[in-house]
Order: C-alpha cells, then structure tokens, then sequence
C-alpha cells in the first residue's frame, strides 16, 4: 500500500510540476503585459483630461523639430495641456527603437517594457489611428476614438491649442 501511495504522489508530481511552471510563467507574462493606451487612458481619467498621443521621429524629422519647438514647447500648449491633456509621446529614434514619455517624462510602468514590445505598441497604435507621417497628434476620447487629428508642423502653439480644443 505505501508503494502504492509513493507511485501515485510520484505520478502526480510530474503531471502538476509542468503544469504549475506554466502557470508561473504565464503570470510572469502578465506582469511583464503593460498595455500603454490603457495606463495612459487611467491616468487621463483620474485627472479629468483627455489624451494626445503625439508619434515624432525628434532626432531625424524636420517637422517633428520644428512642431516640438513651435508648439510642444510653447507657453500656449504647455499652459492647456498640463490642464487638460496626459501626452502620450512615440518618438522613433534613428536606430528604429521607440521611446515614449507620458507628459514628458518616463513613465514607471511603461519603460519596464522590452524595446520590442514598445516597437510593437507604436506600431499598432499608428495602424489603429492610420498615421500616415509624423509628427501626428491625435487626441482621443475614453474609449480611444480619435477625435481630433493634426499631422504636420507650421503651426503655432496657439493656433494648435484652439484646433484641439474640444467644446
């Protein structure tokens, strides 16, 4: 009889053991899973803002330059966007990784992505809302309708403030 009980404690252990690393592994998996527009989006709705996602390539795109000069960085943008939007930055760099900021800086739960994940969340969120160049802004509701969309430079900070502002 305790050969018995042995022999199946033996054969359950190797049945569960794969199992329960599976599981381990999948929550891990889960943890490392950050869904971007989502902790953005719960940021926006704990501040009562709405969101802008902005896709720039600062280090090599002339008019990402000059649209982070004339209206990222402009006393009229900087003033309504700390009081009604979270910014949500993609920037493609050079060498094709992709850096975000969340109202300019990093943001704890995002930057603990692996640089192909962040490759990826551009990447679907430039398909999501048809990006077709950069810069692109696109302010979105809290279902991630867009609903004001700007592309380009050769705007002031100003004139870009009353575009985007919504009634």
């Amino acid at each position: 009889m305790k050969n018995i009980i042995l022999a199946f404690a033996f054969a359950l252990s190797i049945v569960i053991s794969p199992w329960a690393v599976a599981q381990k592994k999948g929550k891990e998996k889960q943890k490392e899973e950050v869904n971007v527009l989502e902790v953005v989006q719960a940021k926006a709705k704990k501040e009562k803002k709405k969101v802008m996602i902005l896709f720039s390539g600062l280090e090599w795109c002339g008019p990402c330059k000059k649209f982070d000069k004339e209206v990222m960085k402009d006393r009229n943008f900087k003033a309504y966007a700390k009081k009604n939007l979270v910014v949500l930055e993609l920037d493609l760099k050079r060498n094709k990784n992709v850096e975000i900021k969340v109202d300019g800086k990093k943001d704890a739960k995002i930057s603990k992505l692996k640089a192909d994940k962040i490759k990826e969340v551009r990447e679907e969120l430039s398909k999501k809302f048809k990006v077709k160049g950069v810069p692109t802004a696109i302010i979105i509701d809290e279902k991630a309708t867009a609903l004001i969309t700007h592309t380009g430079s050769g705007i002031s900070g100003k004139e870009f403030v009353e575009k985007i502002k919504i009634k």
